[in-house]
């Protein structure tokens, strides 16, 4: 095997596994979230005048 395709092999694996770390750390993090912490991402409830949705979207 030549000296070229060594050095792409192990960069390219090293790559891939900081991607697969990191992606799979994500996913772990991402579920632990409090439903306080996420209340403000899941946009307005219970407004059905068109201003005050505006509003509670904006903040």
């Amino acid at each position: 095997m030549h000296r070229r395709n060594v050095i792409r092999l192990a960069g390219g694996g090293t790559i891939a596994a900081a991607t697969v770390g990191t992606l799979a750390a994500c996913g772990a993090v991402g579920t632990h979230y409090p439903a306080e912490a996420v209340e403000a991402w899941q946009g307005p409830v219970g407004h059905s005048e068109v201003r005050r949705r505006a509003v509670a979207g904006a903040c």
